[in-house]
């Protein structure tokens, strides 16, 4: 067989150093040109961001004059949607006390679409200025963002500093009781009952006499459409058999003539009733 012929060493060097030199060339005029589109594109008021769609984990929707207000959008101040930072208005979308998780993405020319999870509200520390809690003990504003929902109160024995937005009561045994309490009177209770309040301040007292649950309940009639309300009042250890007890326990007659009426259950195998006259 004839020897293949072989290129001189130098001239080796010399073709691939050329194929190199044409390959990367290539490739950086092609990064020059988009280089200069992205910036004809950043100067086209055509692809300022003039619009965002949202999408929420609840039915109920923040404004979107606020997400602008997150994201630093004004028409003052018009942004590129090729130069908006998706990493960066995520963030600051996260930094709102009401939005838990959120995800941008862009639609062009000029839109912005974003995706957000908000924290859920099952009810409002009482004595508080606007908060409320989820169910993680989160604490966050409602009014000025979610309309008014028949949620409970709570009552804790935290001090103010404790309750206020950001914080979060996860680990607190008090907000761990409360959603044990709230759990167990939304299996036992009937539609026609609202659960208006929870009270845990002296649920895990020094005073082992003090100690309790108080728990306020609005009941209205159907066919009367006749509102009152029931005082419950709980042993801090057996809150569970208390409710039960309740539950089989009938007040017919009490109920149909006074306008409202309290149940003791904090000692064992009794349970005191008091009831006011209608006024």
């Amino acid at each position: 067989m004839k020897d293949q012929q072989k290129l001189p060493p130098l001239s080796a060097v010399l073709w691939i150093l050329i194929s190199t030199l044409l390959v990367s060339g290539t490739a950086f005029m092609g990064w020059l040109y988009y280089l200069h589109v992205r910036h004809l594109r950043t100067q086209d008021e055509k692809y300022h961001i003039a619009a965002i769609i949202q999408k929420s984990s609840q039915k109920e929707t923040l404004k979107t004059s606020y997400l602008a207000q997150l994201l630093d959008l004004s028409v003052d101040r018009p942004i590129s949607l090729y130069t908006f930072n998706l990493e960066e208005g995520e963030k600051k979308l996260k930094k709102s006390p009401v939005i838990k998780k959120a995800k941008i993405k862009k639609i062009s020319p000029d839109t912005l679409f974003i995706d957000y999870q908000t924290y859920i509200a099952i009810g409002y520390l009482e004595g508080q200025s606007n908060i409320a809690i989820d169910k993680e003990g989160y604490l966050f504003p409602f009014r000025e963002f979610f309309s008014a929902k028949p949620l409970p109160y709570f009552y804790f024995s935290q001090a103010c500093d404790e309750l206020k937005w950001g914080n979060s009561l996860k680990n607190n045994k008090e907000f761990q009781l409360a959603l044990a309490v709230l759990k167990k009177l939304k299996k036992v209770i009937s539609a026609n009952y609202l659960i208006k309040a929870i009270d845990l301040s002296l649920a895990f007292s020094h005073n082992y006499g003090k100690r309790q649950i108080i728990v306020t309940l609005l009941e209205k009639k159907r066919k009367t459409g006749q509102k009152h309300l029931v005082y419950l009042r709980l042993n801090s250890d057996n809150y569970l058999q208390n409710l039960d007890n309740y539950v089989t326990l009938q007040l017919h007659e009490a109920k149909q003539k006074k306008q409202s009426y309290l149940i003791d259950f904090r000692i064992d195998q009794l349970a005191s009733v008091y009831y006011s006259q209608e006024s």
